[in-house]
């Protein structure tokens, strides 16, 4: 009796602990499908505010539902929102976006869009050809962006561009970042950029030895010539003359 009155209770618990989860997961379902129809019908109605709305909503998926309503808008005021989006803290709506923003053709106008653009597709190669332009951006996704991935990559991009600037911020990531991955890329890309700048002051220092000798040689022209105009000329007379 007493081993039945326990299985009673385990399937009392189970229920209980189960019934909360399942009602959970349909309560985020009927919200999306909610957000769905709200969307549905500011498109139909042309109700730009009600996407606004939605596109701050903390949940990322919302914000990527309401960029689709923008998209279906097709105003040039929705279009720009969506172009804002590529700014968004949360990297699948970022990408989302530069996704949209692919499909319907548009071009960046700015370097400052543009390497937020394409951060957003991840095209760090495209990114990095921005150079001295897209640090700023660079490193707000080293210290910011909730993926670890992410700001593996952008601690990569930022090896690609040496400056003292670069290697402080990668520094500053080293120390502080709690993924270990993050921070040995970040160590890497030090190392890569310590390396190029030692190159460009040998490469300097040889330059300048290299001036200082061509100097030096002349001077040794110039004082032979002097020497020619001072000494031999006056000679080479005084034979002309006596002949």
């Amino acid at each position: 009796m007493k081993i039945i009155k326990y299985m009673h209770i385990r399937i009392i618990l189970i229920l209980l602990i189960s019934l909360p989860l399942t009602t959970l997961c349909k309560s985020d379902t009927d919200n999306y499908t909610d957000v769905d129809r709200n969307i549905d019908r500011a498109v139909e109605e042309g109700d730009y505010e009600t996407i606004w709305k939605l596109s701050k909503d903390p949940d990322p998926e919302i914000r990527i539902r309401a960029m689709n309503g923008f998209m279906e808008l097709g105003t040039e005021k929705s279009r720009s929102k969506i172009v804002d989006m590529l700014f968004d803290i949360d990297p699948t709506v970022r990408a989302h976006s530069a996704e949209l923003l692919e499909k319907i053709g548009w071009k960046p106008k700015t370097d400052f869009v543009a390497v937020q653009y394409y951060i957003a597709k991840r095209d760090w190669k495209k990114v990095v050809s921005y150079q001295e332009s897209a640090i700023d951006h660079i490193a707000t996704r080293l210290k910011k962006d909730t993926d670890p991935q992410i700001r593996k990559e952008a601690a990569e991009a930022l090896g690609e561009i040496p400056s003292e600037t670069t290697y402080n911020i990668l520094n500053e990531a080293y120390r502080h970042d709690k993924d270990p991955q993050v921070r040995l890329t970040a160590y890497q890309s030090m190392r890569k950029i310590q390396k190029v700048m030692t190159e460009e002051l040998v490469k300097d220092r040889d330059n300048k030895g290299i001036d200082s000798r061509y100097i030096l040689v002349g001077i040794l022209i110039l004082m032979a010539i002097l020497t020619t105009l001072i000494f031999i000329l006056p000679m080479i007379r005084k034979r002309g003359e006596t002949g």
